[in-house]
């Protein structure tokens, strides 16, 4: 028994010293734990767009009609009926979608969806915007908006066309218009365009190039562009309105010309200092709208009649020195 005893205890003792052997010359990666890989979701390049001009799009708004004189055309645009309201149709949910500054989903039953980022200045679409040109002129009531958060706005917009914000707000005035002048416009204004629209951004047509080179290089009201350039007024306004939108318009009126040719000031005569109007913030840009700045122009106008500067800043000299 004994005998038996001690062969079992050395077969046991060399059992133990094997199976540390085969753990000791065995490789780490049999030892180590199987490792499970986390599951990777693949997101989807934003894409991109470039438009084109088209004329097919375009037609109805340039069929020939019976032009009026231009005093009638002028009583017509002036009519609140004719008045094209930009707190209206799609147009007045995207001015209070950017006053409140929060992301959101616009969606309707039949129409592609719009991601709108005021926070970021883009907005996201599923087609080309000429490709959704009933967006622009269903009722506000009609889409439901869905707030996004800052962490989901990536997914959203996961597989979207990204644009910069003010395209959207240009489409919306050149489609939702419909021949109808923009409320803030006068007809008898004159029009002068600070700088040639990004065509690649947003639907056009040759006609709205040809209006875009003629505005940034002249002063001119409605009519008279729609006469100088031979394009019907209908589609004048819509562009003159989507221009309006996009911030690209500058404005002078009629009673303002008049004024600052009577009351014209002297040169090197400073009449007033700068206004905070010029720091105003726009809907596109949370930063100043203009180059202007008080603390460096101020000083340059303060400075500009040095003799009057000095009078008013400098103490009297009371001993005589020359």
């Amino acid at each position: 028994v004994e005998a038996v005893e001690a062969v079992e205890a050395v077969e046991a003792a060399e059992a133990v010293e094997a199976v540390e052997a085969a753990e000791v010359s065995a490789p780490e990666e049999l030892l180590a734990p199987p490792s499970i890989e986390k599951p990777s979701f693949h997101r989807p390049p934003l894409r991109q767009h470039t438009y084109l001009p088209r004329s097919g799009l375009f037609d109805e708004q340039q069929k020939p009609r019976r032009e009026k004189p231009a005093m009638e055309m002028m009583q017509m645009l002036n009519r609140p009926a004719m008045r094209f309201y930009q707190y209206t149709r799609l147009m007045g949910l995207l001015h209070s979608i950017v006053d409140k500054n929060q992301s959101v989903v616009i969606t309707h039953l039949r129409l592609p969806a719009l991601v709108i980022s005021p926070e970021r200045g883009v907005f996201g679409s599923i087609d080309p915007l000429d490709r959704e040109v009933e967006l622009f002129s269903m009722a506000a009531y009609k889409f439901k908006v869905q707030e996004v958060s800052s962490a989901d706005l990536d997914d959203v917009m996961a597989g979207c066309i990204v644009q910069p914000l003010w395209a959207l707000f240009y489409t919306a005035a050149l489609f939702g218009s419909e021949g109808r002048l923009m409320e803030a416009l006068v007809p008898n204004d004159l029009l002068h365009l600070k700088r040639m629209p990004d065509f690649k951004r947003v639907p056009h047509c040759m006609e709205h190039m040809k209006l875009a080179k003629y505005l940034v290089s002249h002063n001119i009201d409605i009519i008279g562009l729609a006469q100088m350039t031979s394009v019907s007024l209908p589609m004048v306004i819509n562009f003159c309105n989507a221009c309006e939108e996009a911030e690209l318009i500058k404005r002078r009126s009629a009673a303002l010309r008049e004024k600052e040719v009577v009351s014209r000031p002297k040169k090197g005569v400073v009449t007033a200092f700068p206004s905070p109007v010029h720091h105003k913030k726009t809907k596109f840009k949370h930063k100043v709208g203009s180059s202007f700045c008080l603390e460096r122009d101020g000083e340059s106008l303060r400075t500009a009649d040095d003799s009057r500067y000095k009078q008013t800043t400098e103490p009297s000299n009371n001993n005589g020195d020359a």
